[in-house]
Formats: structure tokens, sequence, C-alpha cells
């Protein structure tokens, strides 16, 4: 039998609560006895009698509490559908369609979170990183994406439908220290992402500076060019304008 406690499962729960006998039962030693005292269970011992005493009362409070509490999930997937709706309109501006639906709304935005994992994917091509079951998700397959950068730790939730892409990234366990959260909130993930994109802490950032530099002076044939002492600079475009002429056949 499923642990899930579908519609279904609930309502067998329901049949069997009201074909017991009505009222409340009480336990005396190992036996449960009715309202009217007659016996409705003998047992091997005061614990078993204890909880069957009490299930007749147990069961329903807690099939109410269920009901209450589907009710509000309810009321708060309307509210999370309408909202998604609000998003996708003041996204879309003037362009936005007369009608759009929560099934659209969540399309649109499940498109932005797989070109997220596009780009996490090509970050953990350049970047120490491990893939580790999501064990904080109630759905199975989720994953999470460490990255380990010089400002520490970011980490992001994959979708399952997205865990292929990661096919390149060590799969760890969840005990690896290198999966080991550090604390960080979304706000200081935020933070270390901008500090990685300040020239003075991002070498390679500078080097693009200094790189952006070099190739200006060199245009103006300026006597600024870097020497031969200058670090090299990184460059991860090169322009097809600042490609080396070569005259003649190839060698």
């Amino acid at each position: 039998m499923s642990s899930k406690l579908t519609p279904e499962h609930e309502q067998d729960i329901r049949t069997r609560i009201e074909a017991t006998t009505p009222g409340q039962w009480m336990r005396i030693g190992s036996d449960v006895i009715d309202t009217a005292g007659f016996i409705v269970g003998q047992f091997d011992n005061g614990e078993n009698a204890e909880f069957t005493a009490h299930a007749c009362q147990d069961a329903p409070a807690l099939l109410t509490e269920v009901e209450q509490l589907r009710a509000r999930v309810n009321e708060l997937t309307k509210q999370r559908d309408e909202l998604l709706v609000e998003d996708a309109l003041a996204e879309r501006g003037p362009d936005a369609p007369s009608t759009f639906s929560p099934q659209q709304a969540e399309e649109e935005r499940d498109s932005v979170y797989q070109e997220r994992a596009q780009l996490l994917a090509w970050l953990a091509t350049d970047l120490p990183a491990v893939l580790v079951p999501a064990i904080d998700m109630d759905e199975p397959d989720w994953h999470l994406l460490y990255l380990d950068t010089p400002a520490g730790h970011l980490s992001w939730h994959i979708h399952p439908r997205d865990v292929e892409l990661f096919d390149h990234v060590e799969h760890v366990d969840a005990d690896d220290p290198r999966a080991r959260w550090d604390g960080h909130t979304t706000a200081e993930k935020y933070e270390r992402i901008r500090s990685l994109l300040t020239p003075t802490d991002c070498p390679r950032a500078g080097e693009r500076e200094r790189a952006a530099q070099s190739i200006d002076a060199a245009e103006r044939g300026a006597s600024s060019a870097p020497t031969a002492d200058s670090p090299a600079p990184w460059l991860p475009i090169t322009s097809a304008r600042h490609q080396p002429q070569t005259h003649g056949n190839p060698a």
C-alpha cells in the first residue's frame, strides 16, 4: 500500500470508522469497552489496548485535519496560479495576450528555469562542481549543484528534467564534504556573484579589462601597448578584425 493518503484511501478509512461501534471507547486493563460496557476488543498488552481505545477518536480528528489542510492547499494553489498569470502578463507588457492560463504561465516560468540550467551546466565546465541528491525536496530526483568559486560556494536546485545536462559533473553522495552547504542565503549567493564580477576580486575580469586596453592601444599605434613583461591577457572572444593577417600561401 502506498504511504500517500489518496482520496480513495481516505474514503476507505471513513467507511471503516462509520462501521465501528459508536461512542467513545475506554481501556480497562488489556480490554477495550464501548460506552455500554461491552467488550469490543481484548489484547495481549495494555499498549495495544490503549492505542485501539483512542483510535475511534484519533482517526476522525486526523481526517478532519487532512481535509482542512487540503482545502488550504487548494486555496494557495489558486493564489499561486493567479500570481503566475500576473507576473507573466507584467513581463510581456503591452504584448501580453488578452487571455493567459496558469498552465501557460507555468510553462513560461519553467522555460526560464531551463535556460538557467543550461547556463549553470556551462559554468560547471569551468569551475569545480559536484551534483548531489537534494534531500530537502519532497519530490524525487531533484538535485543540488554546488560550484566552488573564489568567493565561496554557490548552489542551485536542479529540476529532474535538467539533470542530464550535468552528466559532465561528478555526482556525489549527500555526505561528500564538497557538497556541504556553508549556510549561505540566496541574498548572500547573489552578493558572492557580484563580488566575482568586480575586477579587483576577479582575476579574469581584470585580464579582460587589460586585454581591451591593449587592443585599443594597438589600434591607435600608441606606445602604451603592453610590453613583453606584461601578463598575457585572457581573451575569451577574438574579434574577426583582430585576427592576424596571413600573406601568401600557408607553409
